[in-house]
């Protein structure tokens, strides 16, 4: 029997306003919020820390710094200072 959330995936696009990692992974929606209050409070939970330190060192890999090559921080505001450090 097919549920609410897949009859509307063949209506519409689902998105999750959520930072809520274990949600995003059940749910597979197709967007994520880029609310950045939503965004900093899931990451606050120990949960996260592994994914954190996995996506910084893959930054670091990646030859990345505390700066993107266009002067934005990361954080979606360019030219209002740095952003978190990498190192």
């Amino acid at each position: 029997m097919t549920n609410v959330l897949d009859q509307l995936r063949t209506m519409t696009t689902v998105v999750a306003d959520t930072g809520d990692l274990a949600a995003v992974r059940t749910y597979e929606p197709i967007d994520c919020t880029t609310n950045q209050s939503l965004v900093l409070k899931a990451l606050e939970h120990a949960a996260s820390e592994d994914l954190i330190a996995r996506e910084i060192e893959a930054g670091k890999t990646a030859g990345m710094t505390d700066r993107s090559p266009d002067g934005c921080n990361g954080g979606g505001t360019c030219g209002a200072g740095p952003g978190p450090r990498l190192d």
